[in-house]
């Protein structure tokens, strides 16, 4: 029930139907199936219940879907996954109770507990979970029968904060996403340990990464802006150092400005006075989404130009560069040729 007066959290104005059971979030860009797991989408709501499902089986149940496996739905798509904790927690609707959800984007949901895919850090034998009763979470043993609504899309993690970011910032390491050929950086080590846990689906680092500031300094004097489009399917992370392009970007509805992810150097004429230059390189929408690749090695940078990137020129000059610029782990370790 949603009682009257109080403001809703997540009004039907954040959603998007995009067809098949599934709609659109979008302040965070990440597409949800209508119904939980175990029900059926008959074109206008939810049929049946929602099954059970142990943490693990969350999981088995995600690839079965993705596999197009008898007894479930996919809507034509193979990407789709357990929710991280914070992904689960952007659909709570604070104005509802029992359940806490918008009822009319998830029709016949149950006000019950969900799974997250989030381990719990303190325990090997707990995750995260979110219950829909009233919208908030905790942790539990894993062998524990919850319910599941899966998730697919978005290269948004919910997770960034530019200011922890930029005060651990270190090494910005890419990573790369087969299901859309997306690559992705990040400079924020909270960040990069959710990717790598597998929480928000299957990135897997390439092997690349360059160095970079937490703060302005003398060799990285200036903010690198970050920005994410939450209306692309899938959603896309976009940096820049160019103040121009930054402002402009702010002015786009469909890019969200995250804040300055780490520091860095402006290229002086097209090229570093001094330290890497950092390429930048566009897909062109190849996968039906902008997306960019940013590295320090000119090989790369080559070689993806061949497969038909477009090459924007030098983004910004940092320190170093720690990469084997031969190997591209997420390629099965394909090697590239040295440039001339």
């Amino acid at each position: 029930t949603c009682p009257s007066g109080y403001p809703l959290s997540t009004p039907s104005s954040d959603f998007a139907d995009v067809g098949g059971g599934a709609v659109r979030h979008l302040p965070t860009g990440l597409i949800w199936k209508r119904c939980a797991e175990g029900q059926d989408w008959n074109g206008s709501t939810c049929t049946g219940a929602a099954a059970g499902y142990t943490w693990q089986q969350a999981f088995q149940r995600a690839d079965a879907v993705n596999a197009g496996a008898v007894g479930t739905w996919n809507a034509g798509q193979t990407d789709w996954r357990v929710p991280n904790v914070n992904e689960l927690k952007s659909i709570v609707e604070s104005g509802c109770l029992g359940p806490a959800i918008n009822a009319v984007e998830f029709p016949a949901a149950p006000g019950s507990f969900f799974w997250s895919g989030s381990p719990y850090a303190d325990s090997s034998g707990d995750a995260w979970y979110i219950g829909f009763n009233h919208g908030g979470g905790g942790w539990t043993e894993r062998r524990v029968v919850f319910h599941v609504r899966l998730v697919r899309a978005g290269q948004y993690f919910y997770h960034f904060n530019a200011a922890a970011a930029a005060a651990a910032a270190a090494a910005a390491v890419e990573f790369y996403y087969s299901g859309s050929n997306h690559y992705f950086v990040s400079a924020d080590r909270s960040e990069v340990a959710l990717v790598d846990s597998g929480a928000v689906g299957q990135w897997v680092r390439t092997g690349q990464e360059f160095s970079v500031e937490g703060s302005a300094s003398e060799n990285a004097p200036a903010s690198v802006c970050r920005f994410y489009c939450h209306t692309c399917t899938p959603g896309t992370h976009f940096y820049t150092l160019n103040p121009e392009e930054c402002a402009w970007l702010k002015t786009l509805p469909d890019w969200r400005f995250e804040g300055g992810a780490f520091y860095a150097r402006q290229p002086i004429d097209g090229s570093c006075v001094s330290g890497a230059p950092v390429h930048r390189l566009y897909n062109k929408n190849l996968s039906g989404a902008p997306n960019h690749r940013y590295t320090t090695c000119a090989n790369i940078r080559d070689v993806m130009v061949a497969h038909g990137w477009a090459y924007e020129g030098i983004a910004m000059c940092v320190h170093s560069t720690s990469a084997d610029c031969s190997v591209d782990a997420s390629a099965g370790g394909r090697t590239y040729p040295a440039a001339p």
